[in-house]
């Protein structure tokens, strides 16, 4: 009896535990990630939005797909664009439970590797913290709704110069989530009116101005506290490959860019061959100044050396001459002969 006692206390709090254990929802998104927020306790929240027991774990899910052409559904194939054709993103941010809050990009860049630091080449669409480039900008669209956000851009598809006659592209972005209190940038450049707009309300567009100069962080646009878990906090999204073709040339251009290479690899090899033959005649010239001045000059003899018996004759011939002209002189000059 005691034993069938304890089995069936064991069996009870084993049902217990499950039914006061709950499931916590998990967005399905194949193009993006969730992050799990920290729980919050019972109680008041930050002034924002009202605490969340701590049985429900807030969700957020970023996301950072491709889109067709008219901007309304996801590419279920690879696609191929030719030059100067647009990319169509959408970036978005998704919260549960349901808080109203707004996407931000921070920074949007292309490479030709699905690893950023494993390319050579960079094409920036966005950058200064949030400020999106003007010759690489299409159209803008920014839509906020409780529980999520999105943001829609087309860029222009970068222009692969020395590739084969496709490239891939992958598109890395930086994601962040604020509140709708909050003073965020999604800034676009008007080539119409020749000024920065902003995309969530034109009207409002101070916040873009700092773009051709530099714009702050965008962490010190919020206050102290934090609307919700993970407001602000940088995600990091790739999406890709894109397959970009080469730039075709014309055929009656084809041959005038082959021989305008042919000559500039011909100037280069010219230039190169030059700049050596000049190189070794310095060297040479050098070469036979040096050894030229250390040589005795043509038609010059080098001095003869004195013997010591040469020395002692000419000081006799020397006395001798001295001595005859002495006598000269004592006896005067010599007579005219008489005619």
């Amino acid at each position: 009896m005691g034993m069938e006692l304890c089995l069936l206390v064991l069996v009870c709090g084993a049902v217990l535990e499950v039914a006061g254990t709950t499931m916590v929802p998990v967005a399905s998104e194949p193009s993006g990630h969730t992050v799990t927020a920290p729980v919050m306790s019972l109680g008041m929240g930050t002034g924002r939005i009202p605490a969340h027991p701590h049985s429900e774990e807030p969700i957020m899910n970023f996301t950072l797909r491709l889109l067709d052409e008219d901007s309304s559904a996801t590419l279920e194939k690879l696609p191929v664009l030719s030059p100067g054709s647009m990319i169509h993103l959408e970036a978005s941010v998704h919260f549960s439970p349901s808080i109203s809050m707004k996407i931000h990009v921070d920074q949007c860049y292309t490479t030709t590797t699905e690893q950023p630091g494993h390319s050579r080449r960079v094409f920036m669409v966005v950058n200064s913290r949030g400020c999106l480039h003007g010759e690489k900008l299409g159209n803008v669209s920014v839509q906020h709704q409780k529980g999520g956000s999105v943001l829609q851009l087309s860029i222009l598809a970068p222009t692969l110069e020395g590739e084969p006659e496709e490239g891939q592209v992958y598109v890395h972005c930086l994601l962040m989530a604020w509140g709708q209190g909050c003073a965020t940038r999604s800034c676009f450049y008007s080539h119409t009116t020749a000024s920065w707009h902003n995309a969530e309300d034109p009207v409002q567009s101070t916040p873009c101005h700092c773009c051709d100069t530099g714009c702050p962080a965008a962490d010190t646009l919020r206050g102290d506290m934090a609307g919700f878990p993970g407001e602000g906090t940088l995600h990091w999204e790739t999406v890709g490959p894109v397959l970009v073709q080469k730039e075709k040339v014309p055929w009656y251009k084809a041959p005038c860019q082959t021989v305008k290479r042919l000559l500039l690899a011909g100037l280069a090899l010219v230039g190169s061959a030059v700049l050596v033959v000049a190189v070794l005649g310095g060297l040479l010239g050098l070469a036979l100044t040096t050894w030229g001045l250390g040589r005795p000059r043509r038609g010059q003899r080098p001095p003869r050396q004195r013997c010591p018996f040469q020395a002692e004759l000419q000081s006799v011939v020397g006395a001798l001459v001295l001595r005859e002209r002495e006598k000269q002189s004592k006896m005067g000059p010599e007579p005219l002969p008489h005619q």
